[in-house]
């Protein structure tokens, strides 16, 4: 377990979240693999919206490239600052690489991964726009994650205390786009594949974030709960990969 989280800080370490890219580079790196499935972590660094600087959802990246490199995926994230905002604005560069990279490799399925803060009171949130984007009929999302120690708990159901154990499918706050222009409905619109957004509470992703310019403290986060989402989101990419199987 300990060389888990050594791995995961390793490739957080490369990303440079708030710098930009140097002139003639991208920022971003795709890590080739052999499924036609495509773990995306488009708000692993700062992002500009609306003209104002959004910050990084942090390790984000780092489940992105473990992931793939573990269950041979592709993976798609920047390394630096982005200018626009992939996950808001309808043309930000990074869709563009990500729809090159999903007709140049046939992805059939992608995952757009995200940090969310603890005040909603959950752990994991799925969002596949009400089905739209990946239909609930083709593979359950939610046991995957109860396997692995969630328990899931319904969309409309209001909490007094944070509990990261809790999965839910199609929150009204994260229901992978609705209304804005996000990567899942992108892909899901304009790509014709299947998509889903899935959002991290920080406890259970960020292994250590230590003091800098904009953070004065540190912060661990539960390293059981860490192991749980990472084993959540590899039961369902086995699951997804058996189903493109048939």
């Amino acid at each position: 377990m300990t060389r888990l989280f050594y791995d995961l800080a390793q490739i957080e370490a490369t990303i440079s979240h708030r710098a930009l890219p140097n002139v003639g580079d991208t920022g971003l790196v795709h890590i080739a693999g052999t499924s036609p499935i495509l773990l995306s972590a488009s708000h692993a660094t700062a992002h500009v919206r609306n003209g104002k600087l959004k910050f990084e959802e942090e390790f984000t990246a780092a489940f992105a490239a473990y992931l793939a490199q573990r269950l041979g995926c592709h993976a798609l994230y920047p390394t630096h600052m982005l200018a626009d905002d992939p996950n808001y604005d309808a043309h930000a560069n990074y869709k563009t690489t990500l729809a090159k990279i999903v007709t140049e490799n046939n992805i059939e399925i992608v995952l757009d991964l995200h940090g969310m803060i603890r005040r909603h009171k959950l752990g994991v949130a799925i969002g596949t726009i009400n089905g739209k984007a990946f239909p609930d009929s083709d593979v359950d999302l939610i046991t995957p994650f109860v396997h692995a120690g969630f328990h899931e708990v319904s969309a409309t159901q209001r909490f007094d205390a944070f509990d990261w154990h809790r999965v839910v499918l199609n929150h009204p706050r994260f229901t992978g786009g609705i209304k804005q222009q996000t990567v899942t409905r992108f892909v899901s619109e304009a790509l014709g594949c299947l998509a889903m957004q899935i959002e991290l509470v920080s406890a259970i992703r960020i292994v250590y974030l230590g003091p800098n310019e904009e953070w004065k403290y540190h912060f661990f986060g539960d390293l059981v709960g860490i192991s749980m989402a990472l084993a959540g989101l590899e039961g369902l990419i086995k699951a997804l990969q058996q189903h493109i199987r048939g």
